[in-house]
């Protein structure tokens, strides 16, 4: 039995079909670990979803930020819509972007099945000394920490899923009264501040720094704060500037994060200083999206493995 870890799809189900042929996958003994975002950005996010939503026996998912926007646009237009109205209530930060294709999820008969699963996906998976999250861990969290933090985001979205909980009669719901809750929840989770973690955030603050962290960080000031505003190459990284995992004495140290997000840094590995012969981290988002390539890690040995991407070969 192996595990391959996969890095970001974004709705290149050809390209993720054609990595699993070339790895020879058997779903009655393998198991894939993908990085999340699923979806957005690539051409087939609905068959996507509707194939790991299918094949989830044999998958293990975490949720990164692309994956988490469209959650939060569906959630936002159950209430508002996708015109005017939405905006006019001051939640013009959750929409729809020209670049997005999850389109055609929150048109499907389907969707709140699709999305009810995805939206009970943890940010944090871990295996043995193996860990892996959409995008990043700050270095003040040991990996218990992180679970625990991923069980606390996990819950609270399990909280808010688009369909009404067994007992709404009984607390007087509806569900015009439940969507808006759901929408004021989401709504909550936008923004970069605070930038640095603290154990003593509470509620939809400390919510928010969890996912930003897990979902959305690549690099952090010198003094540990979290920036947002970059997303090139390391070499062309300000000075001031560092990788979220060159931060001194991480506590998850120890382990190997396997993370996705950054495209600009491809497949990247990063040995453990303290143990050379043992991955730091390995990064798995090779911008299939942008006409790269998808790839694979193979857990049991660190094989890696690639196909370049359907849009590559689309616009040949």
């Amino acid at each position: 039995m192996s595990t391959y870890a996969i890095g970001d799809i974004h709705g290149c189900l050809d390209s993720l079909q054609r990595l699993l042929e070339h790895v020879n996958f058997d779903p009655a003994a393998d198991r894939l670990w993908l990085t999340g975002d699923l979806v957005n950005r690539g051409p087939n996010a609905l068959a996507t979803l509707r194939w790991v939503y299918k094949n989830a026996g044999f998958i293990d998912v975490v949720l990164g930020n692309h994956d988490l926007n469209m959650l939060a646009v569906a959630a936002v237009e159950r209430v508002y819509g996708s015109g005017a109205a939405r905006v006019a209530k001051g939640v013009a930060n959750i929409r729809m972007r020209p670049s997005d294709t999850f389109g055609e999820i929150l048109a499907a008969p389907d969707r709140d099945e699709l999305l009810g699963w995805l939206q009970k996906q943890p940010l944090v998976l871990t295996r043995d000394r193996d860990v892996m999250v959409h995008a990043a861990l700050l270095p003040q969290w040991s990996v218990e920490d992180a679970l625990r933090l991923s069980g606390e985001v996990q819950r609270a979205l399990k909280a808010h899923l688009p369909a009404l909980p067994d007992d709404a009669e009984r607390l007087g719901l509806n569900q015009g009264d439940w969507d808006k809750k759901n929408e004021r929840f989401f709504d909550s989770l936008y923004g970069n501040k605070p930038g640095r973690w603290s154990g003593d955030l509470e509620g939809a603050t400390r919510l928010r720094v969890i996912i930003n962290a897990m979902t959305r960080l690549r690099v952090c000031e010198a003094d540990g704060t979290m920036a947002f505003d970059y997303s090139a190459t390391l070499a062309d990284m300000p000075e001031q500037r560092r990788p979220w995992f060159s931060l001194p004495d991480p506590a998850w140290a120890g382990h190997t994060v396997i993370f996705g997000h950054w495209s600009a840094i491809g497949v990247y590995q990063q040995a453990d200083p303290r143990a050379p012969s043992r991955m730091q981290v390995i990064g798995l988002d090779s911008g299939c999206v942008w006409g790269n390539t998808l790839s694979a890690l193979r857990l049991e040995d660190r094989a890696i493995f690639r196909v370049t991407s359907e849009l590559a070969e689309r616009s040949a």
